[in-house]
């Protein structure tokens, strides 16, 4: 694919996560329901397309593969995810009451496909953006705070393929 056609993608789906984000922010301010819209939103139209590119070695968002907890059926959820010391941190827009992560933490474990490298993720604990803005960087750390994200999702995370570079 062209490169041009690359950064036009990217800087469309950071648009829609810029936008989306304020509406969620907003939404915590006027106190409504347009996170919830979103969030459906995002599940039903976003995230399909989303799947397409996701965890793609240029692509912004990864994959997280996750077990239903009832169901016992294989998932997969389109995510932000950063690398953070040996761990991956996700950002929770919309709280830590989301399926994927719920599903995670009750099988203490799960597997991501990020930059094209897959993971294993294990031991998922809730952090602060505050106890993991070093490895964030300044520019996703002050986004993050602008937008009124402080809780995320630290997993420990471990290349699969040990003959791939590691991204983390």
């Amino acid at each position: 694919m062209a490169k041009w056609v690359l950064k036009l993608l990217r800087l469309l789906g950071a648009l829609y996560l810029a936008l989306a984000v304020g509406v969620i922010v907003f939404s915590k301010l006027a106190k409504g329901s347009g996170r919830d819209q979103i969030r459906e939103f995002n599940r039903d139209r976003l995230n399909p397309w989303m799947m397409e590119r996701a965890g793609g070695e240029h692509w912004y968002a990864s994959v997280v593969e996750h077990t239903g907890r009832t169901s016992g059926k294989r998932y997969e959820t389109p995510v932000v995810m950063h690398p953070v010391d040996g761990h991956v941190a996700i950002p929770l827009p919309y709280g830590q009451g989301v399926d994927w992560l719920e599903n995670l933490r009750h099988a203490g474990c799960g597997r991501a496909m990020h930059k094209g490298i897959q993971y294993e993720l294990t031991e998922p604990t809730i952090v602060t953006r505050n106890a993991i803005t070093d490895g964030l960087g300044r520019r996703d750390s002050l986004r993050y705070g602008v937008f009124g994200i402080d809780e995320f999702v630290q997993l420990r995370a471990k290349p699969v393929a040990a003959d791939r570079p590691v991204a983390v």
